[in-house]
């Protein structure tokens, strides 16, 4: 995360000395901005199938117009998308033709999420009517990305058993408690957006910023199942019945069952952010 940032200051630097010896009557801008995100998240358990997922993202930009027209920008920004945990298992249930009724697996840690800092550069085309703006641009950099997966168990509704099978999912050469992918993989990815701006002065403006990030890279993740077998009563819990079904506290893994290995596509993030931004 450190190199990310320091690689935007760096752009940010590096096209601000250049903006210098340029025509002192063109101006910079800065547009800081905040709104939410959506991230056609790749799911390993749904075998390639998307679900969605919904976060929030910040953004910085740093541009210097050269002309009526053309710019080039730096921009940083981040973006936490968190896959929640009923719509998951409802996707799953319909996959599965409602053979198996599952909970999730609880490790105690954070909930399944997929995020990304990313550093890009890019030029930008300006349309200006009297005090609106319209502005796509495009740009290429690199990009932090982090990903968690659920891990739950499974019921089988046609069996009489009672302990269920236990489903893992965790990075190819990684042991099954590392919860990240690649811990953290630094990756190409591109972005592409237009702004609609209205300038409340000659100085400060309020903008509404569309944008679509992809990441030209892949991964590869373990699944696993594992056999159960219900804890003897009386050790680290107390079991009550189906009542505390679900828990991880309640089942150790016995037997792996099946091993795979699916390739991870990183999903692309798309996000409408609020700005406010300012002439320099």
């Amino acid at each position: 995360m450190k190199r990310i940032a320091s690689i935007a200051v760096l752009l940010t630097l590096t096209i601000g000395l250049y903006a210098q010896e340029r025509d002192s009557r063109l101006k910079n801008t800065i547009d800081i901005g905040i709104g939410p995100t959506l991230s056609a998240a790749n799911i390993d358990e749904f075998d390639g199938k998307k679900a969605f997922a919904t976060g929030t993202s910040l953004s910085y930009r740093y541009t210097r117009h050269f002309g009526e027209h053309w710019g080039v920008f730096a921009q940083a920004d981040v973006a936490r998308n968190k896959v929640f945990e009923k719509p998951f298992f409802k996707r799953l249930e319909s996959i599965e033709g409602g053979r198996y009724t599952y909970s999730a697996f609880n490790t105690g840690k954070a909930a399944p999420f997929s995020s990304y800092l990313g550093a890009f550069v890019g030029a930008q085309y300006i349309i200006d009517k009297g005090g609106f703006s319209l502005r796509p641009r495009a740009g290429i950099g690199i990009a932090e990305y982090n990903s968690r997966r659920y891990r739950y168990y499974k019921w089988d509704v046609y069996s009489s058993g009672i302990t269920p099978e236990a489903v893992m999912s965790f990075p190819q050469d990684n042991d099954e408690e590392t919860e990240t992918i690649g811990m953290g993989i630094i990756v190409p990815a591109v972005k592409a957006g237009i702004q609609a701006k209205w300038y409340v002065t000659d100085i400060l403006h309020l903008g509404v910023d569309v944008e679509l990030t992809g990441f030209a890279a892949s991964t590869e993740r373990f699944t696993e199942t594992w056999r159960t077998t219900m804890r003897e009563p009386g050790s680290s819990s107390v079991i009550i019945g189906i009542l505390t079904l679900g828990t991880a506290e309640n089942y150790l893994k016995q037997e792996k069952i099946s091993t795979s290995v699916i390739k991870h596509v990183l999903p692309p993030v798309g996000s409408i952010r609020f700005s406010i931004g300012w002439n320099l």
